[in-house]
This record gives C-alpha cells, structure tokens and sequence, in this order.
C-alpha cells in the first residue's frame, strides 16, 4: 500500500481536510513533502489519526487502497475493461459514471469480487461486472431519465456493429410491457430500496445511486424452471438481478457489437407486484430487435424462465 503520508489523496476522507491542511503548510513553508510533512502530521496528532483511522478500516475489512495493485492481471483488466465500456454507455445520457476509486472509498471489495468471478468462471457462468445507475423503465414523475432514452440513442447508433436493435413504433430497441410501465415508478422505489440495503455498496453520482455486481452472461440463465419467489431473501435484499443491472448488461454488449442474452429464455428481475403474485422478466426479442421487459406470475415454473443471480460488489 503506498504510503499515506506522501499521498494524502489516499487518506481515509475522514481526515484528508486535516491532511491537506498540513500539505499546504508545507508549500508555504517551500518545504518539500518528507521530513517536514511526516513533522507536521506527528505535531499535529494527525499520525495518530492516520494509524487509527487504518486500523479501524483493517478491521471492518474496508481498507481503503489506491487501486487494483492487488488484484490478479486478469480481474484487474475486467475491471478497467468494464468501467471504460460504463463511461462510454452513459455518456449518451450525459451520466457521468463514478470512479474505481469512489467504489473502494465505498466500501467496495474488489478482492472478494475477484475470488468470486473466478468461482463463476469455474462454474461456466462467463461472469462480467455490471456497473450501472438506478433508473427507470420509463421517465416517472420524478426522474428526467431512463432506461427507455438510452436505447433510443443506442438504436439510432449507426457506429455499433451490427446493430441488432430496430427503430419501431412500439419502442426504439427497448419494449416495455405495458402493464410494467404502468407500475414502473412502484419497481424503481423497490429497486433504489434494495440498493439502499445494508447489503449493497452504492454511490450517488450525477443524482442516481449506482451499484457494482458480478453478473452470469450465459445465454440461457440458470436454474431453468425456477420460480420466482424461491430466490426473494426478503423485500430489500432480492437475489435476482435488478432491471438496472439486466438492461446494462444487454446495452453494454450491444455497444460492443455482442449477441444478447435471452434469445429464446427469460430471466426473472429483482421486484414483484400485485401484492407479489407477479414479477419482471427480460430477454431479447431478436424478430423485433428489441430488449423486452414483461412480467409473469411469480410463482409459474417452465423450462424457458431461471435467474441471474448477482454477486454485489
């Protein structure tokens, strides 16, 4: 771990105003950050503060680390891979993504997540990280976006290989049954609740709270056959993947000239209605070139519907 008294950016945030404090003193002072700077802190108590604040982070296993330097090469590569393709996919609504570092500030573990996609890889579930915002099916009443304009502004993309996603009158690359759309501003509170959740690392950046997961990509989901309900831990800590994170998995690789998942499955979605008797399901409607999200009842098991179930970051 670098050392913190070279680098106060690195400091726990409880503490940075004090140790820029110190740093400008410094500069003032026209020494360089060495001795004089270590002095300072030590004068200041602040070497106590930086050893305590460390110490309590070690503890809660939230350490606070500059970057991926202990990763393995390759989860260190997706990581990087998947926050450049996050950046690139929401800058079509002008979302300005959050940092690898705002996560690790977050509470982020990137070490289980890597310990962790290499158990999915084992199991054949081609594991990717999803970062995304928490928004919407359709614009509501208090939000100004949606899930509905990004893919408007990926189907009118001429530049993404093989665009499968077609304009048409009852949506631009993204159906959404309208009984979900009606009930759409219900899935958003029960979505931005989960994310809340004791459980969830999230960050609010540009307004939306975004989450980081590990998320299977295979093309059929798993545990075909599944009902819903088997995988609801309770009202705010469902297992099955948000629409957030299905809808940003499906754009991610539509911009990156891949095949959807879900040709010819469904995947159950975080959230229930009608007093839990239905739920949402995704998958990619390739006749109509569309992402389409519907709803079923929670409780029906066939051979086309299973899970994606998310490891939360």
């Amino acid at each position: 771990m670098p050392n913190p008294f070279l680098s106060p950016e690195l400091l726990n945030p409880s503490i940075q105003a004090d140790v820029a404090a110190a740093y400008e003193k410094n500069v003032v002072a026209g020494r360089v950050i060495d001795e004089g700077f270590a002095q300072d802190l030590a004068t200041g108590g602040l070497a106590d503060k930086v050893r305590d604040a460390a110490e309590q982070a070690k503890q809660s296993g939230s350490e606070h680390l500059s970057g991926l330097e202990e990763l393995p090469p390759d989860m260190r590569e997706l990581v990087e891979k998947s926050f450049l393709q996050t950046e690139q996919l929401f800058a079509r609504m002008e979302l300005a993504a959050p940092s690898i570092e705002q996560f690790i500030q977050a509470g982020v573990d990137f070490g289980h997540l890597a310990s962790e996609y290499e158990r999915m890889e084992i199991a054949g579930l081609q594991p990717e990280l999803v970062v995304t915002p928490v928004l919407p099916v359709v614009p509501t009443a208090l939000t100004s976006g949606s899930w509905s304009e990004l893919y408007e502004s990926l189907t009118e993309d001429k530049t993404i290989p093989n665009n499968p996603l077609q304009a048409r009158d009852d949506g631009k690359g993204l159906y959404i049954n309208d009984d979900v759309q009606q009930i759409a501003g219900e899935l958003y509170d029960s979505e931005l609740n989960l994310v809340r959740s004791a459980d969830v690392h999230s960050i609010n950046e540009g307004g939306w709270g975004w989450t980081i997961a590990l998320l299977p990509t295979t093309a059929k989901p798993q545990e075909l056959s599944t009902p819903h309900t088997d995988k609801e831990v309770d009202a705010l800590s469902s297992q099955h993947a948000t629409i957030s994170q299905y809808l940003t998995l499906q754009a991610t690789r539509i911009q990156a000239g891949e095949t959807p998942v879900d040709a010819d499955t469904y995947t159950w979605l975080a959230g229930t209605f009608e007093n839990g008797a239905q739920a949402p399901r995704g998958y990619w409607d390739s006749d109509d070139g569309q992402v389409y999200v519907g709803w079923d009842g929670s409780s029906y098991q066939y051979d086309g519907i299973g899970v994606r179930l998310p490891v939360w970051g």
